[in-house]
C-alpha cells in the first residue's frame, strides 16, 4: 500500500512540475507581473522555496531548478521566479554548471530568459571555462545553448575576456565571443591585453 501511495505522491508531484513549466508571452518587467491586481491575471499556482528535480527519459536528473518565489499563470502559459537558481547535470549524473540570476521566466519549450545579474559557474575543473557574468541572457535547456545581447565577461583558464555578445554552449564547454572582444592573459604572472574586432572562439581543447 505505501509503494502505492509513493507512486500517486511522485505522479502529482511531476503534474505540479509540468504545471509550473508554463509558456513564455513577452514581458518587459516581471516585478510588475508579479504585483498585478487583474484577477484575471492572478496566478494558478504559487510556490516559495521552490525545489524542482527534472529528469531525462533515462530517468537522471537533468536540472535542479530552485528559487524563493515562483509563479504559474495559467491564461498566459508562462512560469516567473524569482532569485532562480539552475543546477544543470550532465550524463554522468554530475553538477556541471550553476546559473544565478535576479529573475527568470521559463516556456513550456525549455527556454529560460534571466534578468539581472547573472552568473554560469562552471562546477567542474576539467573546463576552461570558468564563470560568465551579464545581465540578460537567454538558456536553452534542451540544447544547453545560452545566448546573450548584453554587455558580458567570461572568466576563464588564466584569462578574463570582456564582450558585447556570446554564443556558448554549455553542454560542450564552448563559448564564441562577438563583436568587440578584449580578452586580457595572464602568463607566468604577467599579463598582456589583447584587442580583437571580429568574433573570437573560446573552447576547451
Amino acid at each position: 500500500m505505501s509503494k502505492i501511495k509513493n507512486w500517486v505522491i511522485t505522479l502529482i508531484t511531476l503534474i505540479v512540475i509540468l504545471l509550473i513549466l508554463g509558456a513564455l508571452i513577452t514581458h518587459h518587467n516581471i516585478e510588475d507581473i508579479f504585483n498585478v491586481s487583474d484577477p484575471a491575471n492572478e496566478p494558478m499556482h504559487i510556490s516559495t522555496n521552490l525545489h524542482v528535480l527534472l529528469y531525462n527519459s533515462q530517468g537522471f536528473i537533468s536540472y535542479h531548478i530552485m528559487a524563493e518565489k515562483a509563479q504559474y499563470y495559467s491564461d498566459h502559459k508562462i512560469s516567473y521566479f524569482i532569485y532562480p537558481i539552475i543546477e544543470i547535470y550532465d550524463d554522468k549524473k554530475l553538477a556541471t554548471w550553476k546559473i544565478r540570476a535576479n529573475q527568470a521566466k521559463l516556456t513550456h519549450d525549455n527556454m529560460l530568459y534571466l534578468y539581472g545579474n547573472i552568473l554560469v559557474n562552471s562546477l567542474s575543473s576539467m573546463t576552461e571555462i570558468k564563470q560568465i557574468k551579464t545581465n540578460k541572457a537567454i538558456v536553452n535547456l534542451t540544447t544547453q545553448d545560452i545566448t546573450s545581447k548584453d554587455s558580458v565577461i567570461l572568466y576563464g583558464r588564466n584569462f578574463q575576456s570582456a564582450c558585447t555578445k556570446i554564443h556558448s554552449n554549455l553542454r560542450n564547454k564552448t563559448a564564441e565571443l562577438i563583436g568587440q572582444v578584449k580578452t586580457s592573459y595572464e602568463i607566468k604572472n604577467r599579463s598582456r591585453n589583447h584587442k580583437n574586432m571580429y568574433k573570437q572562439p573560446v573552447s576547451d581543447v
